[in-house]
């Protein structure tokens, strides 16, 4: 799996605002009526992955860009010693979802 992918395949989402996007890390605000167009996206690259079943590596790698919480969402990948994964934020206000796109 290869991050441009995931980035192409994302290039038809509405995103509210874009932060960063570079070659490794892409970070957008969605709004939560755009949701479901990005989730079916990723799952076509990842499994939802449960914090617990992490490896000890990859959730240090998870932490290093803001960790998963409770009601957060994560999908993950490893393959070859290269870690890919996605981290859905919603914010309090109920409207908005941060989305962290990164490969390492």
């Amino acid at each position: 799996m290869q991050f441009s992918q995931i980035r192409k395949e994302i290039d038809s989402v509405n995103f509210d605002i874009v932060r960063s996007d570079d070659d490794n890390y892409f970070e957008a605000v969605i709004l939560n009526e755009e949701t479901p167009n990005l989730t079916s996206k990723l799952e076509r690259f990842f499994n939802l992955s449960v914090p617990d079943t992490l490896t000890s590596e990859m959730k240090s790698v998870v932490a290093s860009f803001g960790g998963i919480s409770y009601g957060q969402t994560l999908y993950f990948s490893s393959q070859d010693g290269v870690f890919v994964f996605a981290m859905l934020w919603p914010w309090r206000d109920g409207i908005h979802t941060t989305v962290k796109i990164i490969q390492r």
